[in-house]
């Protein structure tokens, strides 16, 4: 089954191999003890297998050091093609990479317009939350 994290690592080898870096130069970029780096990516030839996900400040750390902008990263994993199948939600920080990208990809105006949006719906929700309270109370 292929989760939005094996196929970012795809996007990673890839980028590696198109720039003829091997995992032990990566680290050396990285500053990060080779193990480490094995660790978190595995083996290119088994993507699969399963390798803690890295939080946003790590997978920056990572595209930092393959000078490739990590919203492009994430676009190419995102359009990657891979067996449809029910996945796990993806975590907080794999969230938080695809709307940082998408937000990148936004003209002020429309980022503005977003902001004023979560800031209306977190007003309703905090009034929605106190009414339930004061109702339960009485």
């Amino acid at each position: 089954m292929d989760n939005f994290w094996e196929k970012l690592k795809k996007e990673i080898f890839a980028a590696m191999k198109a720039q003829e870096i091997n995992k032990a130069e990566l680290a050396r970029r990285l500053g990060w003890q080779a193990p480490v780096v094995n660790r978190m990516l595995g083996s290119e030839e088994k993507l699969s297998e399963a390798t803690p996900e890295p939080g946003l400040d790590k997978l920056t750390e990572i595209a930092e050091a393959l000078n490739t902008p990590l919203s492009e990263l994430v676009q190419r994993a995102g359009q990657a093609k891979g067996p449809k199948s029910v996945q796990a939600p993806p975590s907080r920080d794999s969230m938080l990479v695809k709307l940082i990208c998408e937000l990148c990809e936004m003209s002020t105006d429309e980022i503005k317009t977003v902001t004023n949006s979560v800031r209306v719906m977190k007003e309703s929700l905090a009034k929605t939350r106190g009414a339930g309270k004061k109702s339960q109370a009485g």
